[in-house]
């Protein structure tokens, strides 16, 4: 029976590796081939000045595209190594949400969406103790998929609203967008590699970051809870860490 176990856990993982690899390949192949096609196109005719403009426009789309997906795929590598390849330290998390925000800030007005901030401790007026042990680039990485994440969603106009609060034995940090939201059973299948809920084309973006995000908030003992059912659309994601991670 325990070796049945073993046989059918090492099969799921050779099925889920195998699925990886393809979904990969797909990613990687469909820039290289635009790329491709954009090159041969100037290549082999005589384009105007506006044409190759537009075609080198579109190259460079393309490279950031593929350098996005190797930098995810790395760092997927990365913290399938597990505990030990995270350096744990005192982290800040205002300093950290401070930082992520102020680096998506462009994303956001090109978008026209405004990003709120909000810090709040549980007893008025207290100093608001916000230290946690974490791999602080991580963190940083986990915090700017889901902001994002919700920019990239939410209609020009809107808002992003993003929270944290503080408890003697926890902290909440909440991201709130404007977006269509997400089906009840995509909930979950949207931290697998390569889910997405609106394709490339309409929001752009490698299918990666949400299932980073997953990974990263595991390793920290993060508890994450989606929520699209408030009214007036949109969706909550409710990131909970506790003080005591062990």
């Amino acid at each position: 029976q325990t070796f049945n176990g073993l046989l059918d856990r090492l099969d799921k993982a050779f099925a889920s590796q195998d699925r990886f690899i393809a979904n990969a390949s797909h990613q990687l192949r469909t820039p290289l081939t635009i790329l491709k096609g954009e090159l041969d196109l100037m290549r082999k005719t005589s384009p105007t000045a506006d044409q190759v403009q537009a075609g080198l426009e579109s190259v460079g789309v393309e490279i950031n595209r593929l350098i996005q997906l190797v930098q995810d795929l790395l760092l997927l590598a990365r913290l399938e190594g597990g505990r030990d390849t995270i350096d744990f330290t005192p982290v800040r998390m205002d300093e950290v949400l401070m930082r992520v925000v102020a680096r998506l800030q462009k994303l956001a007005r090109n978008k026209q969406v405004q990003v709120t901030t909000s810090f709040l401790a549980e007893a008025p007026g207290s100093e608001l103790d916000v230290e946690i042990q974490g791999d602080e680039e991580l963190l940083d990485s986990m915090f700017e998929n889901f902001i994002e994440n919700a920019v990239k969603y939410s209609p020009p106009g809107s808002l992003v609203e993003l929270s944290m609060k503080v408890y003697p034995e926890l902290i909440e940090v909440t991201i709130q967008d404007s977006g269509p939201g997400i089906p009840r059973e995509l909930r979950q299948k949207i931290f697998e590699r390569f889910t997405r809920v609106q394709p490339s084309h309409i929001v752009p973006g490698s299918g990666l970051g949400l299932s980073i995000a997953a990974e990263i908030a595991r390793l920290h003992h993060v508890k994450i809870d989606l929520n699209s059912e408030r009214q007036g659309g949109g969706t909550v994601a409710r990131l909970t860490f506790s003080r005591f991670q062990g």
